[in-house]
């Protein structure tokens, strides 16, 4: 490596751990960072390939924890999809989804959560005696939300 590469390679990988410094991302991230800074992909590669053998960057770790984080709070479908724009491969998020097994209890649980606020914010005591509008609305916010349509029917009883 010449010397100007040596200072480039320096320079791209303290822009890059400092980025990291602040919150883990994703390889994708980092290549994006340092496109946007204006690196060189041949230096780009470099740094990453660095930090993926240093464990600073791990797309599956960072996926996992994604998962773990959010997974009550948002439907999977919409998990993949920030995944996906993450950069994630789709391999990697089938795998960790089927690791943690994440699907059908959780979705459910949260599909039950998202219910019950829908219910008090819409003033029904009870799914089975809402007004077959309401009913009709508060289907359509939980699709909205990401929620698979045979999930919310089974919750539902529908």
């Amino acid at each position: 490596m010449t010397t100007d590469n040596q200072k480039e390679y320096k320079s791209a990988l303290a822009v890059a751990l400092r980025f990291l410094n602040h919150k883990d991302r994703t390889e994708h991230e980092i290549c994006e960072r340092l496109i946007k800074d204006e690196y060189d992909e041949k230096i780009i590669a470099e740094v990453v390939s660095y930090l993926k053998e240093q464990g600073y960057v791990n797309d599956k770790r960072y996926a996992e924890y994604y998962y773990i984080c959010y997974k009550e709070k948002r439907s999977i479908r919409r998990i993949k999809a920030e995944l996906t724009s993450k950069g994630i491969e789709e391999s990697i998020i089938d795998d960790v989804e089927t690791s943690l097994d994440v699907i059908a209890d959780s979705q459910r649980e949260a599909v039950e959560r998202v219910l019950k606020k829908q219910l008090t914010r819409r003033k029904i005591k009870d799914y089975a005696t809402a007004s077959y509008e309401e009913k009709c609305s508060i289907k359509a916010a939980l699709y909205r939300q990401g929620y698979a349509i045979d999930i919310i029917a089974d919750v539902l009883n529908d």
